[in-house]
């Protein structure tokens, strides 16, 4: 209960502070009439927003970019999500850690859509649960098979999303 506070203090009240400040910035410039927010059909005055528009500019669902209002936080809104199945989650990455972060790295990537949460947001979430329950130390790595490694590799380095991932991994086995 005292964790479910602290996130509700350090997560919820901060993305509703500023989606709600944001929001009003937005609608003053719009009553101004110094920009048209309020021109474009994906984009209505924030003054003939329905309940659906303001649960979608707090959430992101809804809208075609799946981002919160104030899209900087869409992080906020996926920490939430991700506390509120935390207990499930930790238990089954408690269970099997091995399993867990091959999805994890799965998901980080193919990057398969799915609609709650980001994947990168999921993923490494995952990972950040599984490390600290492994023993895993950085100069293990040195100690896995070229076998193992190589393909590993290829996979890594010919997926788009990871080519980052790839040139760090050549980094760190030199």
């Amino acid at each position: 209960m005292e964790n479910a506070k602290k996130k509700v203090r350090t997560l919820l009240i901060p993305n509703v502070f500023w989606n709600l400040f944001w929001i009003g910035m937005v609608f003053i410039v719009q009553r101004i009439g110094f920009d048209d927010f309020g021109t474009l059909n994906s984009f209505p005055s924030i003054s003939k927003w329905k309940v659906n528009d303001w649960a979608n500019a707090f959430t992101g669902y809804g809208n075609e970019l799946q981002q919160p209002f104030l899209f900087p936080f869409w992080f906020l809104r996926d920490l939430i999500i991700l506390n509120i199945v935390i207990w499930p989650l930790f238990w089954l990455l408690r269970r099997m850690p091995r399993v867990c972060m091959v999805i994890a790295l799965l998901i980080l990537m193919f990057n398969p859509p799915i609609h709650i949460v980001g994947t990168n947001a999921l993923a490494m979430f995952m990972i950040g649960g599984i490390i600290p329950s492994v023993d895993f130390q950085l100069e293990n790595i040195r100690h896995i098979p070229y076998c193992v490694l190589l393909p590993l590799w290829f996979v890594v380095g010919f997926s788009p999303r990871c080519s980052v991932t790839s040139k760090l991994y050549v980094q760190l086995r030199c």
